[in-house]
């Protein structure tokens, strides 16, 4: 949810641009942006612990020129071919072409291209082609952290009381050329209407956008939106997400006012055609406003072909036989195989967006025997970790597979050692536990399905089910259509375990707050609901501080590790695999850094054109 509903979560608290001024806007910001602070994590108890006397933020300067390798970063390697993996390229502009298909193979797929509906990997799989947002994320050189960055708007600030925020809309940028919206030019109006339709209670999205009190449009390409209370994180929260600015004539034809499988935007692709479940056409608008940084019309491509994949072995056969010009690591392919390609394609180019994911599972504590802090905890030290990290990836890391980013709470990645007694395997200390809450023998047997889907998601898994099954938890593990699982996640359905996701690259530590801790929010799949954490999340909401922030992240990390509210395994980097004649893979304003992959700066070398 977030590459799998987008997809989730990550970041500095760098790109929390609470009154930035972008783009041609001079204008200085009425705030500074918090920055991220350094401190040595020592887990101990669930309280707000003093700060540390110096704060050092992370330097907020984006360096230029050539691409890094993971081992450059230095990123832990494994003595693989993705040592030399490219965190983030060049422009590769030198004989640039025109023309050709993209095609892609990918195992997200979407009923409804509507972001109120479906705001998700799925929908981004698609809508990243066709939509864009009022502001998004770039990538930088010099760090895992994204920064927010201008798109529909050209700038942005903030009142000094962190109530308004002013954005200026770019002029001149035109609809696709298709009914009923033929073209016309692109409105602060058309804005308004796709984030009110997102304040909607039956929004996806509706848990960040009801933050806003109302939203205007006093000129043409203005757009005032005032909050109900001060936030230094409102565009961290309503923005970095797959918040699409849509058609609003589009959604007048539809009688429930729900998009379905059309779709128009400003964006570099227009949709040709698309099946869910099968597959999808995006062909190049040929009006689309952005140019690149020597001024060359934008895209390059004639088309993306996407076809649906629900297996690894037909995506790794895809790509062998040319069907396909990329592969990426997610619901269809693991990190290994992507390594096992490496190793036997001559010329292949491995990409690696520069931030990391995890993934885990959220305990419902609300329903027994989840509710009892020791079945967590003994659950949780009877899972051997570095065992499943060595079973599922070689490469995975301990510093993906935390509650948040571990810059906010350290100074240096974590090791197995620095994440607190509840984290270590202690299958000992686990049968204790659960003694004591009332399991005789110290094991666990009981029927609490955890809801799964993609090829890959069943092989982790099924690791962790055969982990347990030796330390004697005995937990079904039951195999779902992704789209089942996303609905059951959001909606809170699940009976016992839930997968939960994270990304570390694009939000904010408030984003952590508000969607892992809030009471209400979504992504609080462990229902949580502790008063003590919820003024924590109130007052992250409202702090500049690097030391306060760093307070508050210390706070939520405790609260999660000895509360054990999620399981969290190490996670791994992901990979792309991409063919020798696709060039210029430069992510850039994309919504997710794990599915970095818009597709409007790649070019092929051996495309039919010179010009567009």
């Amino acid at each position: 949810m977030r590459t799998i509903y987008a997809k989730l979560l990550a970041v500095s608290l760098l790109i929390a641009a609470i009154a930035v001024s972008c783009g041609t806007n001079d204008e200085p910001a009425a705030t500074q942006p918090p920055g991220t602070a350094a401190v040595t994590q020592t887990p101990s108890s669930i309280r707000v612990p003093t700060p540390s006397a110096s704060v050092t933020p992370v330097s907020t300067t984006s360096t230029s020129g050539g691409g890094i390798t993971a081992k450059d970063a230095g990123v832990p390697t494994t003595g693989t071919p993705l040592d030399n993996a490219i965190l983030v390229s060049n422009w590769e502009l030198d004989g640039l072409r025109y023309g050709g298909t993209i095609r892609e193979g990918t195992g997200n797929t979407t009923a409804t291209i509507d972001p109120t509906r479906n705001n998700s990997s799925p929908i981004n799989s698609v809508g990243r082609y066709i939509y864009e947002k009022l502001i998004g994320l770039k990538p930088r050189l010099d760090s895992p952290v994204g920064e927010i960055a201008p798109v529909l708007a050209e700038s942005w600030k903030a009142s000094a009381d962190l109530t308004t925020y002013t954005f200026k809309l770019r002029q001149g940028i035109k609809w696709q050329n298709l009914p009923p919206v033929n073209g016309r030019e692109l409105v602060a109006d058309d804005v308004v209407f796709s984030i009110e339709r997102n304040m909607k209670p039956d929004s996806i999205r509706y848990v960040d956008y009801q933050q806003i009190d109302s939203v205007t449009a006093p000129d043409k390409y203005t757009i005032v939106m005032k909050l109900k209370s001060p936030n230094a994180w409102a565009l961290n929260d309503i923005f970095t997400r797959p918040d699409y600015v849509v058609a609003r004539e589009l959604v007048a034809q539809e009688s429930d006012g729900i998009l379905k499988l059309k779709a128009i935007g400003t964006g570099p692709f227009i949709i040709k055609n698309y099946e869910f479940r099968r597959s999808g056409t995006f062909v190049r608008n040929p009006n689309y406003w952005d140019k690149d940084i020597k001024g060359n019309p934008l895209p390059y491509v004639d088309a993306v072909e996407q076809t649906y994949l629900t297996d690894t072995a037909t995506t790794v056969a895809g790509y062998r036989t040319g069907q396909f010009d990329f592969m990426y690591t997610g619901s269809t392919l693991g990190t290994l195989d992507i390594i096992n390609l490496a190793k036997s394609m001559p010329g292949l180019r491995t990409y690696s967006p520069s931030v990391g994911a995890t993934s885990g599972m959220a305990f419902n504590t609300k329903a027994k025997p989840w509710s009892d802090v020791n079945v967590r905890r003994a659950v949780n030290m009877s899972l051997d970790k570095s065992r499943y990290a060595d079973l599922t990836s070689a490469t995975a890391a301990w510093q993906y597979g935390l509650p948040m980013r571990w810059d906010l709470v350290s100074d240096k990645p974590f090791t197995s050692d620095d994440l607190g007694p509840y984290y270590k395997y202690n299958p000992q200390e686990s049968k204790k536990l659960l003694i004591q809450a009332g399991f005789p023998d110290g094991k666990l047997k009981i029927s609490a399905p955890i809801q799964i889907g993609g090829a890959t998601a069943i092989a982790s898994y099924q690791v962790v089910q055969d982990l347990w099954k030796k330390e004697g938890i005995d937990l079904e593990i039951s195999a779902v259509e992704s789209v089942v699982m996303f609905t059951s996640y959001y909606t809170k359905q699940h009976k016992d375990l839930a997968p939960t996701f994270q990304t570390f690259g694009d939000l904010s530590l408030n984003t952590y707050a508000q969607n892992k801790f809030a009471t209400n929010a979504s992504e609080n799949t462990s229902f949580i609901d502790d008063p003590e954490v919820q003024k924590v999340v109130a007052s992250i909401k409202t702090t500049t501080d690097p030391a306060k922030l760093r307070e508050y992240a210390r706070f939520l990390w405790d609260f999660d590790t000895l509360g054990v509210w999620n399981i969290w395994t190490p996670g791994g980097r992901t990979y792309i695999a991409v063919t020798p004649h696709v060039r210029n893979y430069m992510p850039r304003y994309n919504d997710n850094f794990t599915s970095a992959r818009n597709g409007i700066e790649w070019w092929l070398t051996d495309a039919p054109r010179t010009s567009p």
